[in-house]
């Protein structure tokens, strides 16, 4: 996350911030599981608009299961770095995937559009997953980039944009998000990144979990 300024930290986060940080990791697996049976149940003939690198770029359903190794490979990396590097860091990490996949289950519900690739399951994990806008995948592999801190492994901040990168591109290709999906992921995970980090917007759930703004 933060870049260091001293040796690495070895402490671990206090109980009151794991507490709040996995309360907002659940709330976040709740409400967008709400948002996909308000989306199946009130959206049932959802539009499936053009997207103009579909047709610049070619259509391979294989590359499906190299956005799910590429995402599994960054949530495996961030996990790693924290282990090593950041352990005193662990609960603002749960906490900022919770916040953004919080945000994201209430933006996925605006505007609902059919499925990129005109099939509910995708990747090797048989889950329907209806909310196209913004892709949850792209910003989770962006805050596993934008959390890796340079000077304490440099190696894992360059695997962390190789990863990124991939799943990007093979999301395009593999019809697993739009391209304006992929573009508001990004912004969604830049954006909560840069507010837990600079802004006042997640003030009161710092302060909940005993962290210092």
């Amino acid at each position: 996350m933060r870049e260091p300024t001293g040796p690495d930290t070895r402490a671990f986060p206090s109980a009151r911030a794991l507490v709040v940080s996995l309360a907002l990791l659940a709330a976040s697996g709740v409400t967008s599981a709400a948002g996909n049976v308000l989306i199946a149940v009130g959206f049932p003939d959802r539009p499936a608009p053009e997207d103009l690198l579909f047709r610049l770029l070619p259509a391979w359903t294989w590359a499906q299961y190299v956005t799910e190794v590429a995402i599994i490979g960054s949530l495996a990396l961030i996990a790693v770095y924290v282990l090593r590097h950041a352990r005193d860091e662990f609960a603002e990490v749960v906490a900022i995937f919770g916040v953004m996949y919080l945000i994201r289950s209430v933006l996925m519900v605006l505007t609902p559009l059919a499925n990129a690739n005109g099939d509910g399951q995708f990747g090797f994990i048989p889950l329907d997953q209806l909310g196209m806008f913004p892709s949850g995948h792209v910003a989770a592999s962006l805050l596993v980039f934008m959390m890796i801190a340079a000077r304490r492994a440099p190696g894992m901040k360059r695997l962390a944009l190789i990863l990124m990168l991939t799943q990007w591109f093979a999301l395009l290709l593999s019809h697993g998000h739009y391209s304006v999906d992929i573009a508001g992921g990004a912004l969604l995970g830049y954006f909560v990144y840069r507010e837990w980090e600079c802004g006042r917007l997640f003030g009161p759930v710092k302060r909940l979990m005993g962290i210092p703004s």
